[in-house]
């Protein structure tokens, strides 16, 4: 055996990506399954606690009993969840591939992920899949991808 292939094998060389790029996506694929599997009535807590953290910023009280800004700030949820999901793929598939390849590869991953976390809604209670979640959740990977298009350019593909 070489150098080469000892190096390649070397424990020490897999313990940082996994830690600092396969890691986060993991966690944060995992926090997407758990706020996804809880039930109507847990959601509605979670959106409660939520609309309690933002009456704390200078809003019209009315705006936060409206329906409309309810049905707002959780599809803003959905499409932060999804934007922060691309930004880790990308980091990660940024990592083993080329800027290109990792740009809309990490598309495709949260996209993906949207898809199957509706698919898995069907099975909790009080929930149901919604291709119009799948559309927010996608805006939400889209702006990920201009973010990166524009401040992180294809010549300045690596990120660590």
């Amino acid at each position: 055996m070489s150098d080469l292939d000892e190096v390649s094998f070397s424990p020490a060389l897999w313990k940082r990506p996994f830690l600092s790029h396969w890691l986060p996506l993991i966690l944060w694929m995992g926090v997407i399954f758990y706020l996804s599997d809880q039930d109507k009535d847990q959601t509605v807590q979670t959106s409660g606690f939520v609309l309690w953290l933002l009456s704390y910023l200078p809003l019209d009280p009315e705006w936060l009993t409206n329906p409309a800004f309810k049905v707002f700030v959780r599809k803003s949820a959905h499409m932060t969840e999804y934007f922060v999901l691309y930004l880790w793929a990308f980091r990660l598939l940024n990592w083993y591939q080329p800027f290109q390849i990792a740009w809309s590869g990490a598309a495709f991953l949260s996209i993906a992920y949207a898809m199957t976390d509706e698919f898995h809604q069907t099975f909790v209670p009080g929930r149901g899949a919604s291709i119009r979640d799948v559309g927010v959740d996608s805006l939400g990977v889209c702006l990920g991808m201009i973010i990166i298009w524009v401040f992180l350019r294809p010549s300045q593909a690596k990120i660590t």
